[in-house]
C-alpha cells in the first residue's frame, strides 16, 4: 500500500501501511515497511527499510537531525534525536537515542545506556555495544579471536611530521644561539 501521510513535508516517499503516518515537515525520506519512521518529525534525507525502522526520529527546536540510514527490522527503533548515522541488521542500534555519526551493523548492536548521547562510534557483529563516544568495537563477548593478513597500523600524517622537524630545527638553532 503506497501512502504518504506527511502533512507539512515534501518530496518524501512511504511505502508500507503507517509509513511515515505522523511526519510532519520532514523532507527528502524514503520510508519502506510498516510503521517506518512513523513518528518521525521534521526529520530530512533518511533512508528507513523494515517494521519500525527509525520510528521515532524527530528535531527539537534549533536543531536539526536527519541523514540517517536504517535498514531492518527495528533498527534504529530507539533513535529519537540523531543525525548522520547508520544502522544496518534486526534491531540495530539498540538503545541508541542521542547523537552523532555513529555506525551499528549486525543483529542488536547498539549502545549500553540509551540516556546518553554518542557520537563518533561502530559497534559491528551481534550483540556488539560501545559504551563511549569515539569507540570502534567488533564482535560481543563470546568473540574468541579478530584477526586479518595484515598487521594493523596506525595513520601517520606527513605534514605533522613536517612541521614537528620544522619546529625541532627552530628549537635546535634558539638553543644553540
Amino acid at each position: 500500500m503506497l501512502q504518504n501521510y506527511t502533512f507539512k513535508g515534501q518530496k518524501n516517499i512511504a511505502i508500507g501501511e503507517n509509513s511515515l503516518k505522523n511526519s510532519s515537515f520532514g523532507a527528502f525520506n524514503t520510508s519502506i515497511g510498516y510503521d517506518a519512521m512513523a513518528n518521525s518529525s521534521g526529520s530530512d534525507n533518511n533512508v528507513a527499510i523494515g517494521l519500525n525502522a527509525l520510528i521515532k526520529n524527530q528535531d527539537l527546536p534549533n536543531a536539526s537531525f536527519g541523514m540517517n540510514t536504517s535498514i531492518g527490522n527495528y533498527s534504529l527503533f530507539s533513535a529519537i534525536n540523531v543525525e548522520r548515522s547508520v544502522g544496518v541488521g534486526m534491531s540495530s542500534g539498540n538503545g541508541y537515542s542521542y547523537g552523532s555519526d555513529n555506525i551499528f551493523i549486525g543483529y542488536h548492536s547498539g549502545v549500553t545506556d540509551p540516556g546518553i548521547s554518542y557520537y563518533n562510534s561502530m559497534a559491528i557483529g551481534n550483540d556488539a555495544v560501545v559504551n563511549v563516544s569515539n569507540k570502534v568495537v567488533i564482535g560481543n563477548s563470546s568473540v574468541t579471536q579478530i584477526g586479518g593478513y595484515a598487521t594493523w597500523s596506525n595513520y601517520s600524517d606527513k605534514r605533522l611530521k613536517k612541521i614537528l622537524f620544522i619546529l625541532l630545527i627552530w628549537v635546535w638553532i634558539l638553543l644553540n644561539n
